[in-house]
């Protein structure tokens, strides 16, 4: 924490996810994904981890790997079930759909576990 003004700093995940992203905005998507992997990012509250797989996510996505782009939507609605990409993130031609489809599964695994109860 900063003694000065009383300001904590951020999180050594939420730094990671914050290079990572700003790696993936640089459009060095590998280094992005390498960044996001870390094991600090590992360690961070729902809401980064959530965010990092968000990106990781749009990385494997316009790398042209869909599994891992749907393995990472997926992990991020295990995390947090309400997550949702903002209209303009949904539409993306690439990685829209396959958000859709992991949102889709998602509700579907909820309401099969609801039904068992």
């Amino acid at each position: 924490m900063s003694q000065k003004l009383g300001i904590a700093s951020p999180s050594p995940a939420v730094q990671r996810v914050d290079a990572g992203v700003a790696l993936y905005e640089q459009g060095d998507f590998a280094a992005a994904i390498r960044t996001l992997h870390s094991p600090e990012v590992a360690d961070g509250d729902v809401a980064t981890r959530v965010r990092a797989h968000k990106y990781l996510a749009f990385s494997y996505c316009v790398t042209q790997r869909r599994v891992l782009c749907r393995r990472s939507f997926d992990a991020a609605l295990r995390l947090d079930e309400s997550f949702d990409l903002a209209p303009a993130e949904a539409g993306h031609p690439i990685w829209g759909p396959v958000f859709a489809q992991a949102r889709k599964a998602a509700t579907q695994r909820r309401e099969v576990a609801r039904g068992a109860r």
